[in-house]
């Protein structure tokens, strides 16, 4: 199961200048590499845990990274009070600071996560994970 079709145009939202959108998209698409490429398919959304599974010493860190920037931001959760981000795919709920004040998600907190999602990818790609 490749999910190359959902790959490829989760991909084409690289570059288009909306973080937001940007690192889901990103975050999608490592999430389904990771998953095609297991033995078994895998449920959830633990992508942090899903690429330690690795043992990559370089991806090792950078998913330390990837949890604690995903856990920077700030979402609404299913009981509609502002949480942290525990898996990306809590990111559709994200509580920006333009839209909720200060102590929420920023376009900072934001760039930041969006560049340790690019550098999983790259370090993912550099170890044959096909993206």
């Amino acid at each position: 199961m490749p999910h190359a079709y959902n790959k490829a145009e989760f991909l084409s939202v690289i570059g288009i200048g909306h973080k937001l959108l940007e690192v889901y998209g990103q975050m999608v698409v490592i999430e389904l590499a990771l998953k095609d490429r297991a033995q078994q398919w895998r449920g959830g959304h633990d992508v942090p845990a899903m690429i330690t599974e690795l043992n990559i010493s370089g991806l090792n860190a950078l998913a330390v990274q990837l949890s604690s920037e995903l856990a920077a931001q700030h979402c609404t959760d299913a009981s509609g009070n502002s949480s942290i981000v525990n898996k990306f795919p809590d990111l559709r709920y994200l509580r920006h600071e333009s839209d909720f004040g200060t102590g929420n998600s920023t376009d900072c907190g934001l760039q930041r996560l969006l560049s340790v999602v690019q550098d999983v990818i790259i370090q993912l790609r550099q170890e044959g994970v096909t993206l």
